[in-house]
């Protein structure tokens, strides 16, 4: 089994440079990586780095590095139930809806929002609050542009 201190470090390192756009991209790759395994899954989203994820996309929203490295590790880590169910709840679907909106002619980041969201919809009410969200819609407007 995997360390899982490298996690904490990353989260702080995240934490303390918020505005850090270099620094930002790595730790969500980073993250990303390490979110591979079931056990970091769950310690990542104990230590706060979903949320640390999210205000990395947020505050550097046109940073389209970030913003593909963030939506990577949020696809790995909505592969368990506990830690989608989370991200739902503190606002993962509609931050993934608003890159794919925002980062349409970028295919990387169109790709890891969707695969984010696929894991998502499995479940029922998440599903529902992706449709909410317009999430169709950009899926829809990812595929024509990317003639997939």
């Amino acid at each position: 089994m995997p360390q899982l201190g490298g996690a904490a470090a990353l989260i702080a390192v995240a934490r303390s440079a918020p505005s850090n756009a270099e620094v930002q991209a790595s730790v969500a790759a980073a993250l990303r990586n390490l979110a591979i395994d079931e056990n970091q899954q769950c310690a990542i989203q104990e230590m706060g780095g979903i949320d640390v994820l999210m205000k990395a996309a947020h505050a550097l929203s046109s940073d389209t590095e970030v913003v593909a490295h963030v939506a990577a590790a949020l696809w790995n880590l909505s592969r368990t139930p506990t830690v989608a169910s989370e991200m739902a709840k503190i606002g993962a679907v509609e931050l993934l809806v608003n890159a794919a909106t925002s980062h349409v002619a970028n295919s990387l980041v169109q790709t890891n929002v969707a695969g984010a969201l696929r894991h998502l919809a499995v479940r029922e009410e998440i599903a529902e609050k992706i449709v909410s969200a317009g999430g169709l819609p950009a899926l829809l407007a990812s595929a024509a542009a990317h003639q997939v």
